[in-house]
């Protein structure tokens, strides 16, 4: 039998309210790395090339990936 009216108890409502909730974005694995993803700023615009050597230079960067 279903109520109209009544709420359902949310197991992680007080957690939530709170803020001790955790979420996928607050774990932390040790080596854990980060990725970023760059769109054109153009709208349809079409890439003919890439210069990735800066990006590959700045300091913690251990990769860049392109032409996925």
């Amino acid at each position: 039998m279903k109520s109209i009216g009544i709420g359902e108890g949310v197991e992680d409502g007080f957690a939530k309210v709170t803020g001790r909730k955790k979420y996928t974005e607050d774990i932390v694995v040790p080596g854990m790395l980060y990725g970023q993803i760059l769109f054109s700023p153009i709208a349809h615009g079409i890439i003919k090339s890439i210069d990735i050597s800066e990006a590959e230079d700045l300091p913690g960067v251990h990769g860049v990936a392109r032409n996925l």
